[in-house]
């Protein structure tokens, strides 16, 4: 990770180096926190990603692409990252990094047809293509609606839907096949002047009860998240996907997900007392900040598509989609968050 942080961090902020103040005795250095990720990079589990970052994504691109992270850092509230320590220590289970690995490590190499290419294709031309400000509107109100996030989780969690995918008899189709035409209808039916959110909701109610619990409080919260604002950000992407995905790769996609192991394994770890939220209060604010910011800041959005367009490349997406994996399985962020939230509280400097 020094080669990243050295390739990135010689772009931008006018080259201009701070002032260094050495810190109080009892605080870490800046080294401290971000050790894990020298200690990934030396052993060689980060070099795909350092590469293309250094060789591949074009010096401008990462310029601007560092502009825009920097722009992000000042759009956090005041008190955004403070509020992390307030949140309960782990009590042993897989953390949020650890699981959000084992995806990445599905997506790029366990999964079937992993790295699933034309699927990656797909993901190319949408972010050419497909606008970003109502999608990262719509996420951002999602994502401050604990009951929704919950209710989406219950659904995904359960053998019911993989089942129902499993068994799905769909215009003389089953199984993968029948789930592809099922997106498809889904995708066509959002060009429609006559789409709304019932629609969602029959395609979704031919795989689960909508009016049976845990699945009647997804119905609610779809409801009231795609109301005036939310139905035509969410209708906008999903004919923009339609036009990128000819082949029906994305319904092959979330057939594959849907009933993988996987899946089930990693949410059926999901605490569901209602005392312990998935993404505690703090968590959301943050996100809500992050994509708020992408939502507004038009140059933030079009200056991460080049390095992920490169990032998404056919012959680069296996092994940097690798080297996530490996950065989120050693948690190595957690130290960049820590340093974020100490710098945000000052909690050693009291």
């Amino acid at each position: 990770m020094a080669s990243i942080i050295a390739t990135l961090g010689a772009c931008g902020a006018s080259d201009v180096d701070a002032p260094y103040s050495a810190p109080p005795p009892d605080c870490p250095e800046v080294d401290d926190f971000l050790q894990p990720l020298f200690a990934l990079q030396d052993q060689g589990k980060l070099t795909h990603l350092a590469a293309a970052l250094s060789s591949e994504v074009p010096e401008q691109d990462r310029r601007d692409l560092v502009d825009a992270l920097l722009r992000l850092l000042t759009a956090f509230e005041r008190g955004r990252f403070a509020a992390l320590d307030a949140l309960p220590v782990s009590d042993g289970g897989p953390g949020l990094q650890v699981t959000l690995g084992k995806v990445v490590r599905w997506l790029a190499e366990t999964g079937p047809h992993a790295p699933n290419l034309p699927l990656v294709g797909v993901l190319r031309r949408a972010l050419a293509t497909c606008e970003g400000q109502p999608v990262f509107e719509l996420l951002a109100e999602a994502i401050t609606e604990p009951t929704l996030i919950q209710s989406v989780v219950d659904l995904l969690a359960g053998a019911d839907l993989g089942a129902a995918l499993e068994d799905l008899d769909f215009e003389g189709e089953s199984g993968r096949t029948a789930t592809q035409y099922l997106v498809r209808n889904l995708l066509v039916s959002a060009s429609s002047p006559d789409f709304d959110v019932e629609r969602i909701l029959q395609l979704i109610g031919l795989l689960v009860d909508l009016d049976a619990p845990p699945y009647d409080t997804l119905a609610d919260g779809l409801r009231s998240l795609l109301d005036a604002d939310g139905l035509p950000r969410l209708q906008g992407l999903l004919v923009c996907l339609g036009e990128v995905d000819p082949h029906l790769e994305l319904g092959g996609f979330v057939f594959d997900l849907i009933t993988s192991d996987l899946l089930r394994d990693l949410l059926g770890l999901v605490p569901t007392e209602s005392d312990r939220e998935l993404l505690p209060a703090p968590l959301r604010a943050i996100l809500a900040d992050a994509l708020g910011f992408l939502a507004s800041d038009a140059e933030a959005r079009r200056a991460l598509v080049p390095t992920l367009e490169v990032l998404l490349r056919d012959d680069l997406v296996a092994p940097v989609l690798g080297d996530v994996a490996n950065l989120l399985d050693a948690e190595a962020l957690g130290g960049v968050v820590d340093l974020l939230a100490e710098l945000a509280s000052g909690a050693c400097r009291r």
